[in-house]
């Protein structure tokens, strides 16, 4: 997770926190302004979220590193065969083995948030916000050298001028702090009216967390 303050110049905090219902709860103890968080939150019950077709149109060559996800029925099954066929059935299509992966973190999300929690706690992208950042413009991937220097290039100028300092002190893995990094970026933006939401926010599974990124 990455704590910024209101201006790059302002100090930044990064650290390791492996659940997110007691990081969600210190959130809302210390009135942090807003929080993103780099996982699906809402689930389309056809399995198309209109959010997803709007930032793989911003991503362009970039496209595949958002995963579509599956139908929120999907969310009830465990195993992958069993989900694979359960979204064919009422999606007509399959999804991707990654997205699978995602579903167990998208479920300990979605226990810990209650509706209310939105858009104060909002689902992000954190490649769409790189992109946002370059002006619209995709960057190479992360895991070139290349890529990782125009991310932290990025964070440094907009974000937190000690990310760098951060990164090496707190022993994340780059690509990941830059990531979190990102989504801290898009949660101030949300704070401040100024982030581009993607997706019309209606979640037809009847538990009323919108679909938006």
């Amino acid at each position: 997770m990455a704590t910024i303050g209101s201006d790059p110049t302002h100090a930044s905090e990064l650290q390791f926190t492996p659940d997110f219902g007691p990081l969600l709860d210190r959130c809302r103890a210390t009135m942090v302004a807003a929080v993103g968080v780099d996982m699906p939150i809402g689930f389309a019950a056809d399995g198309h979220r209109e959010a997803e077709r709007l930032a793989r149109g911003r991503l362009g060559r970039r496209a595949s590193t958002l995963f579509p996800m599956p139908a929120h029925a999907v969310l009830d099954v465990d195993d992958w065969t069993e989900a694979l066929a359960v979204n064919r059935r009422i999606a007509g299509q399959g999804f991707s083995k990654q997205a699978f992966h995602l579903l167990d973190g998208s479920r300990e999300v979605r226990a810990a948030l209650a509706p209310a929690d939105q858009p104060w706690c909002c689902e992000v992208h954190p490649e769409s916000s790189f992109t946002a950042m370059n002006g619209g413009t995709p960057l190479v991937s992360k895991h070139t050298d290349d890529g990782r220097r125009q991310r932290l290039d990025a964070v440094t100028r907009l974000v937190a001028a000690d990310a760098a300092r951060q990164i090496v002190e707190s022993g994340i893995p780059t690509v990941d702090a830059l990531d979190a990094y990102a989504a801290a970026w898009t949660a101030a933006r949300s704070a401040r009216g100024e982030a581009d939401i993607l997706g019309s926010g209606a979640d037809p599974d009847g538990y009323s967390l919108t679909i938006v990124i």
